[in-house]
């Protein structure tokens, strides 16, 4: 086990770039990624690092100091002292930990305000980019600063307006002191730093590696007060360091941020002339190392003994100052002032003369709260009298950014007149104000809460929320709810309970004056995403509300100080600001049916949740707007419930509330009370929500393909229902969330027409394909108005019709009542409009284009013309040529085109012993072909499809022509018309292969296809996955590793910044938002060249590229150009150590090596311990990964269920096999005494099926399995034929025998792995976990035993004497003297069955003729045909000599002529011959050259039931396979079939049937009798069959009765070409004819394609002596076993009616189970009862997956104990650092010795909610210090494998998130909501040729440019996440259940909270 990507590491040298490699390393799995992730020195003995020594030229260590104030601070703070070879490293960490204080929405409100900043300057100069002053510096500055992307002094004023300080002159200037912190705290600063470090410690001659296992103790000297290197400073700030700096003020601790307002308040020239001269380097470390005990340098710690030591990193000390030095001071009165304004509630800081006086009464607000409109100005639309409110305009960020909105003190600090009152009593003394005078006061003066609303002055005045400010915001969304939704539900809750004066209020009494009172009207705001429905009520009609954690809610009321009506507010100052908005307590992860995130908008609830105790209630406009504050999620929307209940007196006492705030005489309830009066009030007890409702899914119809398979669409959506619900309810919900203006469906009224279809699962086997595929119409012969979404004010003013129109759609139905349920998937068809401005029904009208060749036999015609059958099943005589074809076919997505056939491969399952002629054609054509179709043309691939796949159809089956079809639209909105003109036009048409000519069909969120350039699918499918990785696709696209100088050229691992270029330029083309398609040459030309092994057009590995791809990412934007030699950990040093400090060390390590954008956001760390077992040495290694490879559980084994069926003999069958033989005196005996009542249990040759449970190895093959049986069973593996089979139910009225059949499908010998054929797939398709059925046929022939006292002939070829080769050896006469006398007698075909060759070559001499008159039918020869092959054969037929006597004798015409048909061969192939060329050798006798086959003939055997009142003929019962010896007659091998037949005919042991035949004992001995005469008809027609052959054996040697030479026989010894073998034959055939139709079967052969019969080739089976079984038949022919009803009573009854109560005498035999496999099938079985299914089908849970890459797994020889050698270890895994962006591959691929194969056993891992706390270590500074949600990571894309090991194809699912094609993109907001990033188009965005939705083409470009904006549009609003599927070019939305499948081979994931430090640095500002 190890982290994919990792091999071992090499070390570097940094002069030379090239690798040095230590022979002595050894790994453990988890090395470094790419060769650099790891340390990289080799090991020593104790598996640590060995320590460098120190270098013979670092001069020796200078005296100490004797100053004892600088002793005194050494000693305390130099175990904080840092390595300088981490200062660059550290610092990054030290500015992250105070950025990472924010929050990631936090982060997002700065950028927002940043970029409205430089957008405000842009609209100024005409032009975007970053503001500047006059004065902001020279051109040149100016040039860099906008390459840079950085800001300047003008832009921090513009983002921070409070900096400035009051107009008069004063020494506090913070605009500009703040401006020069951040200029110092720029990166291109920190080379100083480390040089600076560098040079002060190696001249202290201090040793800082931690391997030297002790901290520097000897005192350096002290270092000057000051540098006098200049300092370059960068052109301006970056958004990193201005987060730092909020961070740092916002949410610092009291003493950081007391530090950074000191600094603040110095004079700025004195700051200045500070930071340069310092001789730290210039950087302000002291802020970065105050409260994170860090010592950056020497210097650094300096700075506390030169310039005061107030604030110190550690817990500081009272130090005093050096007495020659003068610390840094403030002035008092300046400093005081400054402080008093900050603190003052002017409008503005800077605006005035003179500040206002600090008086704490004039802060108060006198009306409203802190000057904020109750209600926001938004667009209204007027709606059915009502005020409809955009819910997605971001109303937090127009208050922050409103030039009106003022700060108020008191919005932070709870008692303002006693904060101001403190500061005046404990001003700071006038003159100059030391750090350590400034922080005794600040401890007395100022409070928290004043210090809080200092710095949020300063910083977060504009950008960030007070929780005045969001208490604020959410009080107006709760009161616009409560005077709107609120009434409105109220007003349905009509009750007796309330009173008049309630009522009143309510307005549910008409007033007097009603008739001249005009209708009130309210505000409503939607609910985002439309989950409201149409008419905004959404749901059940009572509207929608969220839920919230009570938990969460609780916090953020005691933060903001929120408070109810009637309550006081009051706020707790120390409360902390709460973690991001998060449900995750109220999700239920648990499910394993429900996999999280596939319901797409909805989560599935817990069960057991309380309201009020566990959740609550929050309005949607409250949600969007903590949504937007706080980020988090997902959103847990509901449908508040029915109303019209009893509430009792709840109900009335919420109202009396809501109307005690109001003047109850006023209509309208925005009529307030003067003065701040708080009137939000709790959500009423009685509004209950749904919290468990019905998911249904929807998707639109796609017009271009009505017939496509599953639920792909233009868009699905996810909708809540309730059984109760009315079905237009539903329907007005849709309207408003599926993109149907993405489609030509409105008419010239802008209205069009739709309707629903439910999906319904088919149950038994296939039927023919119905007329609309598996769809029923909901409402029949009625459609809906569909409204346009673009005309909301019109579809507004006309509410009512809407409403009245789509009540009578749904016809007063239910969604219950209409047949829907939980989970179904419904299609929404609109009809669109034809080329005459008509409407059509795209799926009727490709119903009526084919209806004639729709119906089953055509479809069945189709198939027969496929595989060269005419209509009948007969093979046609000139087969069509497939190849060149047109016919409609499926593609891998679903969608039907017309395709042209280009090859055609037979796919031959014969063995090759049954075809020996190259030019084979057998009787029949083969059943088994692949065609391979071309679908190039519409985007697609070449693709072999089986001729039976229901994939396959005559072309124009489901591509219609290009005649309009029309609806003349005659009847009203609830009828359909179908009387249409004509088809419709929904053919595809044919798309340009320009790449150019396509249009990006959703602008703003990729959806840019990849070409396949040959094979490359595996590079499109990662790419497609890399660009949605957020951070990394900003960092690409807007060229930040130009603009910062990070592209390394230099770096010998990378590819000198080539590929990365080469992929942010193809980056740059897929996300311009124009084109639909791009092929990647200029990108594959430069990976081939980066990398020979993707060079060529080979199939690759897409998680090897990936991982070469992220490593090039990673090397060639590293920002360590030289990279050092690094040392490893020494073990002393690790066992002495913590394991968080070891961690670090480790992760600082890697990054002295590896610093850049890859090794932020997508690395991580995972902690390797192995232990010894034997001696307990821990080894503890911190390795980097960027991809985690998951294996599968280690329960390998495959289950099977195994039926051996044993061939029938008279132990198992001795009702029939073992019965008396008739004799002349009637009956007798048993012929082999047995006990028959004895018990037997598995193995036993007593039992015909016996039943184990076997596991097998999942890359063991057929042949394992048999021989696994063979252990279980003590049959050889040899007589075993394997067959996967299945239990198939058929259709029918009642449950008998006939209604179920087993079919069986063979394995070959070599079949496998286990795991290929173990597959099981339930009714819809979906794998089962239910152990597959193997049934194991035992082969029906069993050899005599060999006399071993007798020679044992070999079975080579013997020669034989004579031209002719008629003479036998005596070899071969003394073998068949000994087999003829045991061929035929008592054991024959009970026990044991002869082996005939002998006997056959021996009868075929002595039958061998001379002369044309010896000419015999059945004569078994060897003939060569006309290309000189032998091969043996049968006469078949005599043409006797017809022509004229004086006709010439040596003309063959004349002769008599022989047909000879051979074996394994159809007729066809049969030819003639005469006597002359058996005199002359080409026809000799039989094996005399050709070679007996090897195989005996095989053939399956059927039962079929014929149906009288239907007509139809099924298959039922067990199917089994019968042997025969080649050379038997067909006599023999029918005794043979009867045989084995009888093992279904014994009395069943309960008897049920009609009770008013007879009373139930007689009834039973009629049973008996019934079954007692058949078997004996059966027993007796085996022996008469078998005598009769034995008899023809002896006549035709001249034998007799005894097996002995016949004494009456004159001629030669064995040669009888007298005898006369007709009339035996005919003889046995009227016998034969006596008996058969007392059997209840019919014996029929048929062709094994057709077992059904209907065709002419099906035959009565010959039951001759005549022809042999090998001559007869062969693979490709079936026997049938045609059942006949058992006989009526009529006599009893009057009816013919069966006393037997079954429709057939078949018994199934009895299942006996081993007593050990039955106990396993009982535990499987519960298992799968704790395993029900639900909405997804059965699969692993990715959690069990990650479980075993972290188990605890045993070491043996792979590695050996560093102390005591032995090779017994343990080794454990644990996650210990995890990235923002998560990759996990699973590892499918499994290898063995002979196979390997693909695992396709389903992963269900979830679309949102993993939680990867559980695989972190308990140290792991992911989750110490961390928030519940700080792991939790949701999907954003996967890679797809389909195929196999040998080949496949790659196709990548991704989650479609908006970034604007410069790389400006939100990530604060994981889900769809108000407030999150949008995507930013403009107009010329989508300019592009002719294109059509999702990579289809259409001709009009304005229609397709208008429908890409829509659908982008749509997209933007919708509350569905949208998936997006990249089939290389081939673009489309899936649904989200459809995320997860058993193709899921690599999977991206993404922190729901991402780093802020991370967005920070690589976010993209404009």
């Amino acid at each position: 086990m190890g982290c994919t990507g990792s091999k071992p590491v090499d070390a570097i040298d940094p002069d030379s770039g090239e690798k040095k490699v230590d022979p002595a390393t050894v790994t453990n799995g988890n090395g470094g990624l790419m060769g650099d992730m790891a340390p990289t020195t080799a090991p020593s003995v104790n598996g640590s690092i060995k320590v460098a020594q120190p270098s013979p030229d670092i001069p020796p260590p200078p005296p100490g100091s004797d100053d004892v104030h600088w002793n005194r601070l050494w000693d305390s703070h130099r175990t904080f002292l840092l390595d300088p070879a981490d200062i660059h490293a550290t610092i990054e960490d030290l500015m992250a930990r105070s950025t990472n204080k924010l929050s990631g929405t936090e982060i997002n409100l700065i950028q927002r305000k940043v970029r409205k900043v430089i957008r405000k300057s842009g609209s100024k100069d005409g032009k975007k980019g970053i503001p500047f002053s006059k004065s902001s510096g020279s051109d040149e500055d100016r040039l860099i600063a906008e390459r840079q992307h950085l800001l300047t002094s003008n832009a921090i004023q513009n983002i921070l307006p409070a900096l400035a300080g009051p107009a008069e002159p004063t020494s506090v200037t913070p605009a500009t002191s703040i401006f020069l912190l951040l200029l110092h705290t720029h990166e291109s600063m920190w080379d100083k730093v480390f040089e600076t470090a560098v040079a002060e410690t190696k001249a202290a001659g201090l040793s800082m590696d931690v391997n030297a296992l002790q901290p520097p103790t000897r005192c350096p000297a002290i270092p000057k007060k000051t540098s006098n290197n200049p300092t370059d400073l960068p052109a301006g700030v970056s958004l990193q360091s201005l987060t730092f700096m909020i961070g740092l003020a916002l949410r610092g601790t009291r003493q950081q941020r007391l530090q950074l307002l000191f600094y603040l308040l110095l004079p700025s020239k004195v700051l200045s002339k500070f930071l340069s001269e310092h001789p730290a380097g210039g950087v302000p470390l002291w802020l970065f190392e105050v409260g994170n005990e860090t010592i950056l340098s020497v210097s650094s710690l300096s700075h506390y003994y030169h310039y005061g030591d107030a604030f110190t990193p550690g817990a500081g000390g009272d130090y005093c100052p050096s007495k020659d030095t003068s610390p840094l001071t403030v002035n008092g009165t300046d400093a005081t002032s400054f402080l008093d304004v900050l603190l003052s509630d002017q409008e503005e800081v800077n605006g005035g003369t003179e500040p206002k006086p600090a008086d704490p009464k004039a802060a108060l607000p006198s009306k409203s709260s802190f000057g904020i409109r109750r209600r926001s100005s938004h667009n209204s639309i007027e709606t059915s009298g009502e005020y409809f409110l955009d819910s997605t305009q971001t109303e937090v960020m127009d208050k922050l950014h409103d030039d009106k909105y003022t700060f108020s003190v008191e919005e932070i600090v709870p008692d303002v007149e006693a904060t101001l009152a403190k500061m005046s009593g404990e001003k700071l003394p006038a003159g100059a104000v030391p750090m350590s005078q400034f922080k005794a006061w600040s401890e007395s003066a100022l409070d928290n809460s004043a210090l809080d609303a200092i710095m949020h002055r300063l910083f977060g005045h504009g950008m960030l929320p007070s929780p005045a400010l969001e208490a604020d915001l959410v009080m107006n969304r709760w009161i616009e709810w409560q005077e709107s939704d609120c009434i409105e539900w109220l007003k349905l809750q009509q009750n007796d309970s309330l009173t008049s004066s309630v009522r009143k209020a309510l307005s549910l009494d008409p007033a007097e004056n009603a008739e001249t009172a005009p209708t009130p009207k309210r505000s409503h705001r939607r609910v985002f995403g439309g989950l409201d429905g149409f008419d905004g009520r959404g749901g059940l009609g009572n509207g929608v509300m969220y839920c919230v954690e009570k938990k969460w809610w609780d916090s953020w009321e005691a933060y903001t100080g929120w408070s109810w009506g009637g309550e006081s507010a009051v706020r707790n100052p120390d409360a902390p600001k709460p973690e991001t908005l998060s449900t995750e307590a109220l999700i239920d992860r648990d499910q394993d049916e429900i996999v999280g995130g596939t319901f797409g908008s909805y989560e599935l609830m817990k069960s057991n949740l309380v309201l009020g105790q566990d959740y609550v209630l929050v309005p949607p406009g409250v949600w969007d707007v903590l949504y937007e504050i706080y980020g988090g999620g997902p959103p847990l929307p509901r449908m508040v419930g029915s109303g019209k209940k009893d509430f009792g007196s709840d109900l009335a006492s919420y109202v009396t509330s809501l109307a005690a705030t109001k003047d109850t005489s006023e209509m309208d309830l925005d009529a307030v009370s003067s003065g701040p009066v708080n009137r939000a009030l709790k959500v009423p007890k009685a509004m209950q929500v749904e919290t468990h409702p019905w998911i249904l899914h929807f998707h639109l119809c796609d017009p271009q393909q009505p017939y496509r398979r599953g639920d792909a669409g233009p868009m699905t959506v996810r909708v809540m229902a309730t059984p109760d619900q009315p079905l237009w309810r539903l329907y007005a919900e849709i309207v408003g969330r599926l993109p149907f203006s993405a489609f030509k469906v409105y008419g010239n009224d802008g209205r069009g027409r739709a309707r629903l279809w439910k999906r319904v699962e088919q149950s038994g086997p296939k039927d023919a394909m119905s007329r609309f595929g598996p769809w029923t119409i909901l409402c029949k012969n009625r459609f809906a108005i569909l409204p346009s979404t673009s005309r909301k004010e019109e579809a507004g003013d006309q509410y009512d019709e809407l409403k009245k129109s789509w009540e009578e759609f749904g016809s007063g139905e239910t969604v219950q009542s209409i047949g829907l349920a939980n989970g179904d998937q419904v299609m929404v068809e609109c009809a669109s409009l034809n080329r005459s401005g008509q409407f059509m029904w795209p799926r009727e009208a490709a119903a009526k284009a084919g209806q004639v060749r729709r119906l089953a036999d055509k479809d069945t015609q189709f198939r027969r013309m496929l595989r060269g059958l005419d209509e009948n099943g007969k093979p046609l005589e000139k087969p069509p040529a497939l190849v060149g074809m047109v016919l409609d076919a499926m593609d891998s997505a679903g969608r039907w085109y017309q395709v042209e056939v280009i090859q055609v491969q037979d796919v031959d399952d014969t063995d090759d012993d049954d075809s020996m002629r190259s030019d084979y054609s057998g009787d029949g054509p083969r059943d088994s072909k692949e065609l391979l179709l071309d679908f190039s043309e519409h985007g697609g691939h070449s693709e072999w499809i089986e001729i039976a796949s229901d994939r396959l159809a005559a072309a124009g089956r489901f591509t219609v022509g290009e005649d309009d079809g029309s609806d003349d639209g005659k009847k009203g909105p609830n009828g359909a018309n179908n009387n249409a003109k004509g088809p419709a036009q929904v053919k595809k048409t044919n798309q340009d292969t320009d790449s150019h000519g396509k249009l990006c069909t959703i602008p703003g969120y990729g959806a840019c296809g990849l070409a396949n350039l040959g094979n490359t699918c595996y590079a499109n499918s990662a790419i497609q996955c890399i660009s949605y990785m957020p951070l990394l696709r900003a960092y690409l696209l807007n060229s930040q590793y130009k603009s910062t100088g990070e592209l390394n050229k230099d770096n010998p691992l990378g590819t000198g910044g080539k590929l990365l270029e080469e992929f942010a330029e193809l980056l740059r083309v897929m996300w311009s938002a124009k084109l639909g398609e791009k092929s990647p040459n200029k990108f594959k030309s430069q990976l081939g060249r980066c990398n020979m092994q993707f060079a060529g057009a080979d199939q690759q590995d897409a998680q090897e590229f990936l991982n070469f791809m992220l490593d090039a990412l990673h090397e060639d934007s590293n920002r360590v150009i030289k990279k050092p030699y690094v040392e490893g950990l020494e073990d002393d040093w690790v066992k002495q150590t913590g394991l968080s400090r070891v961690g670090d060390e480790a992760w600082r390590r890697f990054l002295r090596r590896n610093r850049s954008v890859m090794a932020d956001i997508a690395m991580g760390q995972v902690l390797n311990s192995v232990t010894c077992s034997s001696c307990g040495f821990t080894s503890r290694n911190f390795d980097p990964f960027n991809l985690l490879s998951v294996p599968f559980p280690e329960v390998a084994d495959v289950i099977f269920r195994v039926h051996v069926v044993r061939r029938a003999n008279v132990f198992n069958t001795p009702w029939v096999l073992n019965k008396p033989k008739k004799t002349a005196q009637g009956g007798g005996a048993a012929r082999f005494p047995f006990r028959g009542d004895a018990v037997h249990k598995p193995p036993s040759d007593h039992l015909v099926v016996e039943e184990y449970v076997v596991a097998m190895s999942r890359l063991a093959d057929s042949n394992d399995l048999r021989d696994e049986i063979q252990e279980r069973c003590g049959i050889p593996a040899s007589h075993l034929r394997l067959c996967k089979a299945e239990d198939v139910a058929i259709k029918g009225d009642d449950r008998s025998v006939v209604r179920q059949h087993t079919q069986v499908t063979p394995l070959t010998d070599k079949e496998g792995p286990c795991s290929q054929f173990a597959r099981r797939r339930g009714p819809n398709g979906e794998e089962t976990n239910e152990p597959p059925l193997i049934v194991a046929f035992e082969s029906t022939l069993r050899s005599r035993p060999k006399d071993k006292s007798k020679e044992d002939f070999s079975d080579s070829e013997d020669d034989y004497s004579g031209a002719s080769g008629v003479e036998m050896t005596d070899r071969e006469v003394s073998r068949m003297e000994e087999e003829v006398v045991l061929y035929g007698n008592s054991d024959e075909c009970r026990l044991f069955d002869t082996e005939p060759t002998t006997v056959a070559k021996a009868v075929s001499r002595s039958l061998w003729p001379r002369t044309e008159e010896d000419f015999k039918l059945g004569l078994r020869v060897d003939a060569i045909d006309h290309k000189q092959h032998w091969f043996p054969g049968s006469i078949v037929e005599i043409l006797e000599n017809s022509g004229d006597k004086d006709e010439s004798k040596d003309q063959d015409g004349a002769k008599t002529k022989v047909r000879i048909h051979f074996d394994n061969f159809s007729s066809k192939w049969d030819e003639m011959y005469t006597i002359d060329h058996f005199n002359e050798g080409r026809v000799k006798p039989l094996y005399s050259h050709a070679v007996p086959r090897s195989r005996p003939t095989e053939f399956v055997c059927h039962h079929r039931y014929m149906d009288r009142t239907k007509r139809l003929s099924s298959l039922f019962g067990q199917t089994f396979f019968v042997q025969c010896q080649n050379e038997w007659s067909t006599a023999r091998a029918g005794a043979q079939i009867l045989a084995q037949a009888s093992r279904f005919l014994k009395l069943p042991q309960a008897i049920k049937g009609p009770v008013d035949v007879d009373d139930n004992g007689e009834r039973e001995a009629k049973i008996q009798r019934l079954y007692d005469r058949t078997q004996t008809v059966l027993s007796d027609l085996i022996d008469l069959l078998i005598d009769c052959d034995r008899e023809y054996i002896q006549s035709s040697l001249a034998l007799g009765a005894d097996g002995k030479v016949n004494p009456s026989h004159q001629g030669e010894k064995y040669r009888n070409p007298s005898f006369d073998a007709t009339g035996l034959s005919a003889s046995l055939v009227k016998r034969v004819n006596t008996l058969l139709h007392r059997l209840p079967f019919e014996v029929r052969v048929c062709t094994a394609e057709s077992p059904l019969g209907g065709t002419n080739d099906e035959v009565a089976f010959p039951f001759s002596l005549m022809r042999t079984i090998g001559n007869y038949m062969n693979s490709r022919h079936a026997v049938v076993l045609q059942w006949r009803e058992p006989p009526s009573d009529k006599k009893a009854t009057g009816k013919n009616v069966s006393y037997l109560g079954a429709p057939v005498m078949y018994v199934p035999p009895a299942v006996n189970i081993d007593g050990e496999s039955a106990e396993i099938l009982e535990e499987l079985k519960a298992k799968g009862a704790t395993g029900s299914s639900g909405h997804n089908s059965a699969g692993l849970r990715l959690g069990v997956c990650l479980s075993e890459y972290c188990k605890v797994q045993d070491l043996e020889d792979d590695w050996a104990c560093p102390q005591c050698r032995e090779r017994r270890g343990k080794q454990s895994l644990d996650l210990w650092r995890l990235p923002d962006i998560l990759t996990i591959h699973i590892k499918r691929f499994n290898c063995s010795a002979r196979w390997r194969e693909k695992i396709t056993t389903k992963v269900n891992f979830p679309l949102s909610g993993l939680d990867m706390n559980t695989w972190c270590h308990a140290d792991s500074p992911s989750i110490q210090g961390a928030g519940d949600e700080a792991n939790t990571y949701d999907l954003i894309g996967v890679m797809n494998h389909y195929g196999g090991m040998t080949g496949g194809h790659y196709v990548a699912t991704c989650k479609a998130t908006a970034c604007s094609r410069e790389g400006r993109e939100e990530v604060a907001h994981g889900f769809n909501g108000a407030g999150s990033g949008k995507a930013t188009i403009v107009d010329e965005d989508t300019d592009g040729q002719s294109g059509w939705r999702i990579g289809r083409q259409k001709s009009e470009v304005n229609f397709n440019k208008l429908a890409a904006v829509q659908t982008g549009k749509t997209t933007e609003e919708s509350a569905e996440p949208l998936w997006l599927q990249f089939d290389d070019e081939m673009v489309e939305p899936i649904a989200p259940r459809n995320v997860v499948s058993e193709m899921a081979y690599v999977l991206f994931y993404r922190r729901r909270q991402l780093t802020p430090s991370n967005v920070a640095r690589y976010s993209v500002l404009e």
